[in-house]
């Protein structure tokens, strides 16, 4: 059995469940919006059964998100492989560790997909629950004191529970990084913009399939929605 620590509507709750990745799907469904999961991780990848500490982390007003580097993403010959994504790990890595060091909350947002997802309509399938494509890439796992919000489109934001992750750490800052910068970045970004935050984009730490791509995107961060690029 694994013990998973989950967010629920009220308060922190622990919960004993299968060896599933998220867990079995009926008796999450309270703590669970319509598509988007939340809950801590260990440094291997697996969900500890520790009480978050959020009296401490709480504190803090800023967090960082690492928004979809999943091996589906990374990985070479993955479906939907962003080669560039691996050119920027390392920088990653560092920003990572500098945020553990400041006690800045690390939020990875991650796609995570039903077999017959409708988005596979546009794209081919990729992160599908439960599949190694879904998960983090080794380099980048989260540990204990971490957070995984699930999606099922761009925006982190939406029918996921990371507004009300934001809310209980009294967050008003976000730090941005990840892939692809044209698509899930920026949709992030734009929804968090529009409910009030101050963001920051790091731009050694986002990407795309391609430099125009990238730059036009930081351009409509930067000049339409007035966001920081660092």
């Amino acid at each position: 059995m694994v013990k998973q620590a989950f967010l629920g509507a009220s308060e922190f709750q622990r919960i004993r469940c299968g060896k599933e990745r998220f867990g079995e799907e009926k008796r999450f469904s309270s703590l669970r919006g319509d598509s988007g999961q939340m809950r801590r991780r260990g440094a291997s990848g697996s969900a500890k059964g520790t009480r978050a500490p959020m009296d401490k982390i709480a504190k803090r007003s800023e967090a960082y998100l690492v928004i979809d580097m999943l091996n589906d993403f990374i990985l070479s010959g993955a479906p939907l492989e962003v080669p560039k994504a691996r050119e920027i790990i390392p920088k990653l890595k560092e920003k990572i560790v500098e945020m553990r060091n400041k006690k800045i909350p690390i939020i990875y947002i991650c796609d995570n997909h039903r077999k017959n997802d409708p988005e596979f309509k546009i794209w081919p399938a990729h992160c599908v629950k439960g599949t190694k494509g879904a998960e983090i890439v080794e380099e980048l796992k989260p540990e204990k004191d971490d957070y995984v919000v699930t999606k099922t489109t761009y925006s982190g934001f939406f029918k996921t529970k990371l507004e009300y992750l934001l809310k209980r750490l009294k967050v008003k800052k976000l730090m941005v990084s990840g892939i692809l910068t044209n698509i899930c970045v920026l949709y992030t970004v734009s929804d968090a913009v529009l409910r009030g935050y101050e963001v920051e984009v790091v731009k050694d730490c986002v990407t795309s399939l391609t430099e125009e791509e990238h730059n036009f995107a930081l351009q409509q961060m930067e000049k339409v929605l007035k966001t920081k690029i660092i």
